[in-house]
């Protein structure tokens, strides 16, 4: 986990550097986003690059853990595009359930940006 100093107030404070990535294909179902297997709660998600392939791009969601105590935060809704133009959305969350995991549509892929384990 890469920190850069910051300071806040007077004080120095670390901030989290994210240079991790993970590719999520479309039409996933629960993908965790994580870089070795076992990845857990406390991961920081710093953004996802959204790519649709077709201008009518599917839905995709967050989760944050699995089961029963999950979290779903929807992130984009399946509409009609102007174009097929990859956008970012900024996000700067850590996962206080388990494991980020990330669903797709068919025509929508994504590159999660972040600190995982």
């Amino acid at each position: 986990m890469a920190f850069a100093p910051t300071v806040k107030g007077g004080l120095l404070a670390r901030q989290i550097e994210p240079n991790d990535y993970v590719l999520v294909a479309a039409g996933q179902t629960a993908a965790v986003i994580g870089t070795v297997s076992g990845a857990a709660k406390g991961n920081f998600l710093a953004r996802l690059i959204i790519t649709p392939a077709a201008v009518g791009a599917g839905t995709i969601s967050l989760i944050d853990g699995t089961g029963g105590s999950a979290v779903t935060i929807p992130i984009f809704d399946t509409g009609t595009l102007a174009d097929l133009s990859p956008f970012t959305i900024e996000l700067g969350i850590v996962s206080q359930v388990g494991a980020w995991h990330i669903t797709t549509g068919a025509t929508v892929s994504v590159i999660a940006i972040g600190v995982f384990t």
